[in-house]
């Protein structure tokens, strides 16, 4: 991550997203969520872009919102270390045969994934 981070530093972006999808113990966790370093107020407007695009676009698929991450949590670390806003994205559960079947073997839900994240993508190029 921290070379990663570097990388992102020397480009000068303005945003970075991290691609992921969630797992947990239990095969019955569900759902989409959006984490940003908790200090980082844009990172928080990016997440809280990406929900909304999400919602409308997933009014059935449960809805885990946005979560700030500290030192202590997790995958934090890209969150942290880069010098732009940065969030990770984790559109559902990979655990989750249900999720995992419909986002891996429907090409149409592939790309309605991949429209989800672009109309997020331009939302915060455009609101930013």
């Amino acid at each position: 991550m921290a070379w990663i981070a570097t990388q992102l530093n020397v480009f000068k972006v303005d945003f970075a997203v991290e691609l992921h999808f969630n797992s947990a113990d239990s095969p019955l966790a569900n759902g989409y969520e959006f984490l940003y370093w908790h200090k980082s107020k844009r990172s928080k407007q990016i997440c809280e872009l990406f929900r909304g695009v999400f919602t409308k676009k997933y009014p059935s698929h449960n809805d885990r919102g946005i979560k700030g991450l500290t030192q202590e949590s997790r995958g934090a670390l890209f969150t942290r270390l880069t010098s732009m806003p940065a969030v990770i994205l984790e559109p559902f559960f990979g655990s989750n045969k249900r999720e995992w079947e419909y986002f891996s073997e429907s090409r149409g839900a592939m790309m309605d994934l991949v429209n989800a994240y672009a109309d997020a993508i331009e939302s915060c190029v455009v609101s930013l």
